[in-house]
């Protein structure tokens, strides 16, 4: 089952050849599906709002924030905009106000059985000019009382918890600076009951679909790369997290992006173009003049989704043959026999966001062969920033 965002609103369509069905009107952003797959979460005009998949219940959260489904209840974690702390909304009380709060953190991971969290927060006692930050693990059952596992001048931003449980990874910053974080930071391994962190030797932005982790291996792929222009210096890498070795699927020709795990962990599918000329980068470094657009616009237009083996061992093969479109945001089925992608024929309308105007869904088999549409335009969402996000449009619910 997928939902999507068009401009009547979220819509849910079961795949491959179920009708669409309209839920909400109006514009709306971010739909993501609870564990069950009976709800989705999705922001409307600045507000954080759960419907249930048949349309019967529409229930307005709070002020929109970051969120995160719990990865095994239909319990929304989330921390609003105009408040401090987190709080969990559950289905268990029909949304009727939250149901637990942790004061002073910031949304973080799940252990994998979902019965842990590890956060960030700041200490209150730190002089405004010295802030420090500290990296706390709670058990979520038991009130919330949590264990400081780090404190650092640094600035950490914890990504995701391993499937053994034994560790996390984390994005690592020294100062405390937005700009600095906008051309990436250094990911680092640590053990998840505290100890010393280890580099993995890989800078990445820090965007949700440029790192996945493995559905079977302690693996992590990601986009690597400095810099915050997007079609420039990004490489497809598999890290391997038990003895830090890291080999490159793409080399430094081509820019990709996106990339994420067949469900057997031995195939990679992501999305990539034709790296700009030595030559010519400096002259698309910002990307802000009319003629920088329209040269990145001709090379983005050839971006298209390609599988490759995780070990890099076979032939990487192009998904769909088709010219004229440029293609992005793969995800697999469960059953890793289709691709889901987005696919347009149109310039971008935010090149440093690479948000594309008449942006619709596709589903191919994995031989890519007659690829057939299951949306119209996606709705795109500049946000209150005018910044236009590109994988906020959809999500696809496979099952547990």
């Amino acid at each position: 089952m997928i939902a999507f965002g068009e401009n009547n609103g979220l819509s849910i369509r079961a795949l491959p050849d179920g009708e669409p069905h309209n839920l909400v009107g109006g514009g709306i952003r971010s739909p993501r599906f609870s564990p069950s797959g009976k709800w989705i979460s999705y922001e409307q005009n600045e507000f954080l709002f759960v419907v249930s998949i048949d349309g019967s219940k529409n229930r307005r959260i709070t002020a929109a924030g970051p969120v995160r489904w719990s990865p095994v209840t239909d319990d929304l974690w989330m921390r609003p905009e105009d408040r401090d702390g987190i709080y969990r909304y559950s289905a268990g009380n029909d949304w009727q106000g939250p149901v637990q709060m942790i004061a002073d953190a910031s949304l973080g991971i799940f252990s994998p059985d979902g019965s842990e969290m590890i956060y960030t927060a700041g200490d209150p006692n730190a002089p405004n000019d010295h802030p420090v930050t500290r990296l706390c693990r709670v058990v979520l059952a038991d009130g919330a009382h949590p264990k400081i596992l780090e404190s650092t001048s640094e600035d950490w931003a914890p990504y995701i918890w391993t499937r053994d449980g034994r560790s996390i990874v984390f994005w690592r910053q020294e100062e405390f600076s937005a700009s600095e974080a906008s051309d990436g930071d250094e990911l680092f391994l640590m053990p998840a009951s505290g100890g010393k962190p280890r580099s993995l030797g890989v800078t990445t932005l820090l965007y949700p679909d440029f790192l996945s982790l493995s559905p079977v291996r302690n693996e992590l792929v990601v986009a690597a790369g400095d810099e915050r222009n997007q079609w420039h210096n990004k490489r497809i890498a598999v890290m391997d997290l038990d003895n830090f070795a890291v080999h490159y699927l793409t080399g430094k020709d081509s820019v990709g992006l996106s990339p994420t795990w067949s469900p057997d962990g031995n195939s990679i599918a992501y999305s990539a173009e034709p790296a700009p000329a030595a030559s010519e980068e400096q002259d698309l470094e910002c990307g802000c003049d009319p003629a920088s657009r329209k040269r990145l616009n001709e090379l983005l237009s050839q971006r298209k989704i390609w599988i490759s083996d995780r070990t890099g061992s076979r032939p990487t093969y192009r998904l769909i043959s088709d010219s004229g479109y440029h293609e992005e945001e793969p995800l697999w089925s469960a059953d890793g026999r289709h691709i889901l992608f987005t696919r347009s024929d149109a310039p971008y309308i935010e090149i440093h966001g690479l948000a594309s105007n008449q942006k619709t869904l596709w589903l191919a088999s994995l031989d890519g062969g007659d690829p057939i549409q299951v949306t119209g335009t996606l709705y795109i969402d500049t946000g209150p920033l005018g910044f236009a996000e590109r994988w906020s449009g959809f999500d696809w619910f496979r099952g547990r």
